[in-house]
C-alpha cells in the first residue's frame, strides 16, 4: 500500500518496493509450499475466479479513481467550490444504494450475463462521455453520468464475487472472499494515486484529467473481455 500511495509523488519509493517484493515473495513460497495455508491462493488456478476477480478489481480501481479525481478537478479548474464538487456525486450514490436491491433482483430473474454486460456497458459508456466533455464540464451534465456510471457499477461489481466462485467448492469459499476482499484494498489505493500520477503529469490539470478518463474508459472496455471468457469457461463446464 505505501509502495503505491508513493506514486502520488510522481516516483517511486524503491525501499517501499523492495520490501513488497521480498514479502510477496516469502508469502508466496509459504503459501505454496504449506499443507495447510492460512490463505489459499491455488484457487485462482480456476479460470472463472480468475476472470472474476479481475474485472472486480477494476471496477474498483475506476471508482476511486473518479470519486478522488473529478471532485478536486471541480475545484481545481474553479468550476464550483468544494462543497458544491462533494454534492455532485451525491445523487449516484444515494440513487445507486437506493436501487441496489433492485439490481439484485435483476440479477436473480435474468442471470449474470445481463448483469455484467449490460453494466459494464453502462459504465463504460458513462467514461467514454466524461472523456469526450472533459474540457466543456458541467455539473448538471457530469451529475446524470454519475448516476449513469454507479447504476452501471453496481450490476457488475456487486455480483463479480457471486458469480466468479459458482465453479469453487463451498469450503474454499471463505478463500476466495478474502483474496477479493484484499484486492478491493489494493484496487482503491491504485486508483487514486493512478488518477492523482496521470493528472498531474500533463502541463494542463484538464488535459491530465481527460486523459485518466480515457484510460479509464479502456480498462472498462477491456472487461467485457474477461467477462466473455468467465462465461466461455462455464459454458464448458455446463455452468452457465
Amino acid at each position: 500500500m505505501l509502495t503505491i500511495t508513493s506514486l502520488e509523488s510522481g516516483h517511486i519509493n524503491w525501499l517501499y518496493l523492495g520490501l513488497f517484493l521480498i514479502s510477496l515473495i516469502i508469502f508466496l513460497y509459504k503459501n505454496l509450499t504449506a499443507k495447510q495455508p492460512f490463505l489459499d491462493i491455488r484457487i485462482l488456478k480456476i479460470p472463472s475466479l480468475t476472470f472474476g476477480l479481475i474485472p472486480f478489481f477494476v471496477f474498483q480501481l475506476i471508482n476511486l479513481g473518479i470519486n478522488f479525481l473529478t471532485p478536486n478537478f471541480i475545484v481545481m479548474e474553479k468550476i464550483a467550490n468544494s462543497s458544491q464538487a462533494g454534492m455532485v456525486l451525491l445523487p449516484g450514490t444515494l440513487l445507486g444504494a437506493l436501487l441496489a436491491p433492485a439490481f439484485g433482483k435483476l440479477y436473480d430473474q435474468k442471470g449474470a450475463r445481463l448483469s455484467f454486460y449490460l453494466g459494464n456497458a453502462l459504465f463504460s459508456l458513462s467514461l467514454l462521455i466524461m472523456t469526450l466533455q472533459t474540457k466543456y464540464f458541467m455539473l448538471g451534465a457530469f451529475t446524470l453520468l454519475y448516476i449513469l456510471f454507479t447504476f452501471g457499477r453496481n450490476m457488475g461489481f456487486n455480483n463479480s464475487l457471486a458469480t466468479a466462485i459458482r465453479e469453487l467448492a463451498a469450503e474454499k469459499n471463505a478463500d476466495a472472499t478474502a483474496i477479493f476482499q484484499m484486492m478491493q484494498q489494493f484496487a482503491g489505493a491504485l486508483g487514486t494515486a493512478l488518477a492523482s500520477l496521470i493528472a498531474n503529469s500533463q502541463p494542463e490539470f484538464t488535459s491530465g484529467v481527460q486523459s485518466v478518463y480515457l484510460l479509464f474508459t479502456i480498462f472498462a472496455l477491456l472487461d467485457f473481455i474477461f467477462f466473455f471468457a468467465m462465461f466461455y469457461h462455464f459454458g464448458k463446464k455446463g455452468l452457465a
